[in-house]
């Protein structure tokens, strides 16, 4: 049985409290804004603009957001209400990341500030003056947990979650308060004595001859109280209703949010009449979700969750005290240990719709193991935060101050966020994208090819290379989708069938991603299809990025020769950066006759008047076939590039040709190019 809760008069106006709380919103956005724009969108995110036809994947309309979704239903089987949610924001919002961004942000602030609201309406309904500070407490724990603000700037539905299930929580508790206070005062009527009931009749006399005016007015203010009230009852129905019901679109966790409440109103709440109606509110907001279930089993195809990547209890109950509580879980486990010591039945509400709450999801698990990441059961954050929001209310009774114990809690979860990387604890590191697209925009040619490797991690790489090169006139391949076994050379011999027809490669390896056997044979049939190594253009701690050019194994061949066994070629467009450098690459090939360490390279930049403007030089390569990229500081204009070979030790020059064009020279024209 519930407690007998009874209705107590709010103070609803604005106190000390309720500007933490103001406060505490504006520090969840500022951490939710300054994350919007720091990393680039990884795969999940990228699903997310797939099936809601964000950036290059649309403009679709919403009937191909749920042909889209239900397209899919071999996979995750998701539910359409957030890509559906999501699609409208970004008409509205903007189709960049950061605008879709901001979605999570916004129901990240909603989550915290019903939080606190579940919080302080469930301390007064059993009594605690300060129920201010339990919504205060509980708000904390969810706007300062690490874990939480990460999810503020993630493209994923994992926000919306949280205020879902603390919005259902509220409702549900808010409904059944009102059954127990007609409860409470129906068993305060019939424990009345027969002298008490003829004191009410006296009083009752003394009232009939009070100012008419008096009682005409009171009465219109009972009955407005009476229809304010059945107006926010039926309110707060429907509101059940539609929010519960249009949840479960959102995520499938939220079912769980549904069950648990489910389970606790049958075991716990006295069936009345008024049980019963919020039994059929319950099934009516189950209901709606019956047609997306008739589409799962309708269109889906049977698939197993693989177990060696799902976590045991072990793992689970560990990683959700750590994760909730910000890494100190001592401090939980006293607040905890305070909320519930001798006042298990006052508190008996919150703490079992918790406790079923954990101990479904690990129930669920046991038979179909789908937690791979605490995030699929962050349903479970309001309530816990509530059972904080007691503890840190009854610790402030025994004279230790809430802000010790909220500002160790937010000093944690700061710490965590901004110390250890925590998304890089969730995920690994997220790839360098933006950075390695705009590499590639600025040096890389029409026609070059990019060839990924990421190990074992192909399937998440290449759907985030596949969003992230788009536009560009590049072609581009994952190492690990080239068929081929490393037995007998196999896989080199596909790979060197794929080079054949290739000049410009660039080489990306994953630093993030654990290699394979791919990446060495791919290494080596490159050397052996005569590539050889021109520069890196980009090297972080996500990955390396690498020039390959082909370079014929005769001077021949080359288009600008000089003296009797030297040959040089552009290797890629002479362009400038907006800091007003230009990158020059040349390939050389050099004579097995013709010394080591006696000629250097000059590259010229000259005007139109043939004025010097810039110039490098650097030594011949001593490999037959190398590659030299060179940097240069060129004011604006327009210009041509000449090279030069020339003895270094005599200053002499070697006569050069260009059988394309006649010319031959001492310094022969590579190309022309404008700064600008």
């Amino acid at each position: 049985m519930l407690p007998q809760f009874t209705f107590t008069k709010t103070d609803y106006r604005p106190s000390r409290i309720f500007w933490w709380v103001i406060l505490l919103l504006l520090g969840v956005a500022w951490l939710g804004i300054i994350g919007l724009d720091r990393d680039a969108m990884w795969y999940d995110e990228i699903y997310s603009y797939i099936y809601a036809g964000g950036e290059q994947y649309g403009p679709i309309g919403a009937g191909e957001v749920l042909t889209r979704v239900v397209g899919q239903l071999q996979h995750e089987k998701n539910p359409p209400g957030y890509y559906l949610l999501l699609h409208y924001w970004l008409e509205a919002a903007g189709s960049s990341a950061v605008a879709g961004r901001m979605l999570s942000l916004l129901f990240g602030m909603l989550s915290v500030a019903m939080t606190y609201r579940l919080g302080r309406d469930y301390a007064a309904v059993v009594g605690i003056r300060s129920a201010a500070l339990v919504g205060l407490s509980a708000a904390v724990a969810v706007g300062a947990s690490a874990y939480y603000i990460y999810y503020l700037h993630e493209l994923r539905v994992y926000t919306l979650i949280v205020a879902c299930a603390a919005f259902e929580v509220w409702a549900y508790l808010k409904l059944v308060e009102r059954q127990n206070a007609g409860l409470n005062r129906r068993d305060a009527e019939s424990a009345e004595e027969d002298g008490e009931r003829q004191g009410r009749f006296t009083i009752e006399a003394q009232r009939t001859q009070r100012n008419t005016e008096e009682d005409r007015r009171g009465r219109d203010a009972g009955l407005n109280r009476q229809v304010a009230k059945k107006r926010e009852g039926w309110g707060l129905q429907a509101a059940f209703v539609v929010v519960s019901g249009a949840s479960l679109y959102l995520h499938y966790q939220l079912v769980f949010v549904f069950a648990v409440i489910g389970l606790y109103h049958l075991l716990t709440v006295r069936m009345t009449r008024q049980w019963w109606r919020v039994a059929l509110l319950i099934g009516a907001a189950g209901g709606l979700f019956l047609p997306w279930v008739w589409t799962v089993m309708t269109f889906s195809e049977g698939n197993t969750i693989n177990a060696v990547v799902s976590m045991s209890a072990a793992k689970i109950l560990p990683s959700l005290l750590l994760t909730f509580s910000n890494n100190s879980v001592a401090l939980l486990g006293l607040v905890v240990v305070f909320a519930a010591y001798k006042h298990l039945r006052q508190y008996r509400a919150i703490l079992l719709l918790a406790a079923f709450g954990v101990v479904g999801t690990l129930a669920a698990n046991a038979v179909y193991p789908f937690i791979n990441q605490i995030r699929y059961i962050m349903f479970l954050w309001p309530l816990l935060a509530v059972v904080v929001g007691l503890g840190v209310e009854r610790l402030s009774r025994t004279g230790i101050a809430p802000v010790v114990v909220l500002g160790i809690w937010l000093a944690a979860g700061l710490w965590t966020v901004a110390a250890n990387d925590f998304s890089g604890y969730l995920y690994g590191i997220i790839p360098s994208w933006r950075e390695f697209r705009a590499t590639l925009e600025q040096q890389a040619q029409a026609g070059d090819v990019v060839a990924y490797h990421a190990g074992n991690y192909d399937w998440i790489r290449s759907l985030e290379l596949d969003h992230y090169l788009y536009g560009l006139p590049l072609t581009h391949q994952m190492m690990e989708y080239i068929p081929g076994k490393p037995e007998n050379d196999e896989y080199t011999t596909q790979v060197r069938a794929f080079l054949a027809d290739k000049t410009n490669v660039w080489v990306a390896v994953s630093h993030i991603d654990p290699p394979n056997f791919r990446l060495e044979a791919f290494q080596r049939a490159l050397a052996d299809e005569g590539f050889v190594d021109c520069y890196t253009a980009l090297d972080d701690e996500s990955v390396t990025l690498n020039l390959q050019t082909r370079l014929p194994e005769s001077v021949s061949a080359m288009p600008l020769r000089f003296g009797e066994g030297i040959g040089m070629q552009l290797v890629e467009l002479v362009r400038a950066n907006g800091l007003g450098q230009v990158t020059v690459v040349l390939g050389s090939v050099k004579a097995d006759e013709v010394p080591n360490d006696q000629y250097s390279v000059a590259v010229h930049v000259v005007d139109a008047a043939g004025n010097l403007v810039a110039q490098a030089d650097y030594g011949l390569p001593n490999a037959g076939r190398a590659c030299t990229r060179t940097l240069l500081n060129v004011p604006t204009g327009a210009y041509s590039l000449r090279v030069a070979v020339y003895n270094w030790q005599t200053g002499e020059r070697l006569l050069g040709v260009d059988p394309l064009t006649g010319e031959a020279s001492d310094r022969l024209t590579a190309a022309t190019f404008d700064v600008q």
